[in-house]
C-alpha cells in the first residue's frame, strides 16, 4: 500500500523519485483481495504487485529506506549497518523530519538526513512501538485494511511534502 501511495503522490507532485517495496519474510505473493479492493477506492490498482525479498544489494542503492515497523529497521541495520541513518519506520521518519522541516532544494539528501537523525539512539529501535509502527492488518479483521490504508494515505502525503525538493527556504 505504501509503495502505491508514494508512487502516485510523487508522480502527481512531478517529483522524480524511484519507489520500490521489499519485505523481510516472503516473496512473490500477491496482495490480499481486501487490500486490492481498498486501494481501488483510492484509484490505485495494485493487483499485479508481487512481494519480493529485500537484499543487501538493494539497500546500497537506496537514499531513504522506510519500514512499516521497528523490526524492519532492525533487520536493515543487520543487513547494511552503513544505512542505519537512512532507515526509519515511516512514522518515525515523518516525526523526525517534521521537526527539521522539509528538505531544501539546495540540500543533499545525506546532509538533510544527518539532521533528521540527530539525537537518535540505537536503543530506540528495540521492541515494538504502537506510535511508530504501522499495524500489520493481516489477521486483524474488521476494517483493519481500510484503517491502515487511511493511515498510509495521510503519512505518505507528509513524506512527499518533506522530500519536496521544490520547497525553498525554511
Amino acid at each position: 500500500m505504501a509503495e502505491a501511495f508514494l508512487k502516485d503522490k510523487f508522480k502527481k507532485a512531478n517529483l522524480d523519485f524511484e519507489v520500490s517495496s521489499a519485505g523481510i519474510l516472503t516473496q512473490e505473493l500477491r496482495p490480499p483481495s481486501q487490500v486490492i479492493e481498498v486501494m481501488k477506492t483510492y484509484g490505485l490498482e495494485i493487483s499485479e504487485h508481487s512481494s519480493r525479498l529485500l537484499d543487501a544489494i538493494d539497500l546500497q542503492e537506496f537514499d531513504l529506506i522506510l519500514g512499516m515497523a521497528k523490526e524492519h529497521v532492525r533487520e536493515i541495520a543487520v543487513m547494511a549497518k552503513n544505512k542505519l541513518n537512512h532507515t526509519f519506520t515511516i512514522k518515525e521518519f515523518v516525526y523526525r523530519a517534521s521537526a527539521v522541516g522539509p528538505k531544501r532544494q539546495t540540500e543533499s539528501i545525506d546532509d538533510w538526513l544527518s539532521l533528521v537523525v540527530q539525537g537518535r539512539r540505537f536503543e530506540e529501535l528495540l521492541g515494538a512501538d504502537l506510535e511508530l509502527d504501522v499495524v500489520d492488518p493481516l489477521d486483524k479483521g474488521g476494517d483493519a485494511f481500510k484503517d491502515v490504508a487511511s493511515e498510509l494515505d495521510q503519512i505518505t502525503t507528509q513524506v512527499v511534502h518533506l522530500l519536496n525538493d521544490n520547497i525553498s527556504g525554511g
